[in-house]
């Protein structure tokens, strides 16, 4: 091997190095915000509502039609459907969070919704101390909101989850 070709072998990892630092700089932006920019639970700090859950109002945007949650325990198990004029694989995710009523503080929020077939389904325990500000034996005294959203980024409605 020539000394030319050992050199530019030897730059590779410093290369490799480089891309993966541009890639981890991309992921570190969330809703045009980098990580450590205002609330980390995605609200806005004020009220119950994510900025990422306005809604579109683009005529593409999926439609949340209902969201159910059932207690077990101490686990919650959501169901929710919903409609897409871009087909039923282009939604594949849901959000999730929860809201103290009076005051509208956003107690947790999560990626809890997996979607698929106009169909979505997730759970939560609260045995995992993210979810301990509104645990499922207590669901009576908050709510549960949720959206869905599709792979062009385009939110849904937001949808009050529904005890059963």
């Amino acid at each position: 091997m020539s000394a030319q070709h050992a050199c530019l072998l030897c730059r590779l990892p410093s290369l490799a190095a480089a891309v993966v630092a541009l890639c981890m700089t991309a992921v570190g932006c969330a809703n045009g915000k980098l990580d450590g920019d205002g609330p980390d639970d995605g609200s806005d700090g004020t009220t119950g509502d994510l900025t990422r859950g306005a809604g579109s109002s683009d005529s593409d945007a999926p439609v949340l039609l209902e969201a159910t949650v059932r207690v077990e325990g101490e686990h919650c198990f959501l169901e929710a459907s919903y409609d897409d004029p871009q087909g039923p694989n282009d939604v594949q995710r849901g959000t999730v969070w929860a809201v103290e009523p009076a005051s509208g503080t956003v107690m947790w929020t999560d990626d809890l919704l997996v979607c698929v077939g106009y169909s979505c389904v997730g759970s939560f325990s609260t045995s995992h101390g993210e979810y301990a500000s509104a645990p499922c034996s207590r669901l009576d005294s908050y709510e549960l909101r949720a959206i869905v959203y599709d792979r062009s980024g385009l939110d849904s409605n937001t949808e009050l989850v529904e005890l059963l």
